[in-house]
């Protein structure tokens, strides 16, 4: 299971504990996050969350609505720990879904750091490693600063 954090403000080289400890739960939700692959590659987001959203209930995240510019692609906030998450499938890299969750998170008012959690491979192609790419190159692009202090990505692979 790939973990890479990917932190936008130069001071900031890992994530708080709050991060760590969200990542953590994540973390132990992997085969759970795996079995949801079906037979052709494919990965449903509502099946990824619904194995996430009691942890993530527990935790103190909830719905996002309204509360961005895009609250599709942030699916859960937890303010008072300032960590969103976003989950994600194939979309992830070829529709830009996980860059459309770092405008979002960098958007909204109550997040320093976004938790993305996707696939390593989206049927025969990678993921993790295209949006991992993307991220680093939109941090350390020139003119742009995003008001998020960072983003760690989660990657789990099919149970097949």
């Amino acid at each position: 299971m790939p973990i890479e954090n990917v932190p936008f403000t130069p001071t900031v080289a890992a994530p708080s504990l709050a991060v760590r400890d969200v990542v953590h739960t994540i973390s132990l939700q992997v085969n759970a996050l795996s079995a949801t692959v079906d037979a052709s590659g494919g990965i449903g987001t509502k099946d990824l969350f619904d194995v996430l959203q009691p942890t993530m209930d527990r935790l103190g995240f909830r719905s996002t609505a309204a509360s961005t510019f895009a609250p599709s692609a942030l699916r859960v906030v937890a303010t008072e720990r300032r960590v969103a998450l976003a989950v994600h499938g194939g979309r992830a890299h070829t529709n830009n879904a996980a860059l459309e969750s770092v405008l979002a998170a960098a958007a909204h008012r109550d997040v320093d750091w976004l938790v993305i959690v996707l696939p390593e491979r989206y049927k025969s192609n990678a993921t993790f490693t295209k949006v991992s790419a993307q991220l680093n190159a939109l941090r350390t692009a020139s003119g742009i600063r995003l008001d998020l202090v960072g983003v760690t990505l989660v990657g789990f692979r099919s149970a097949s």
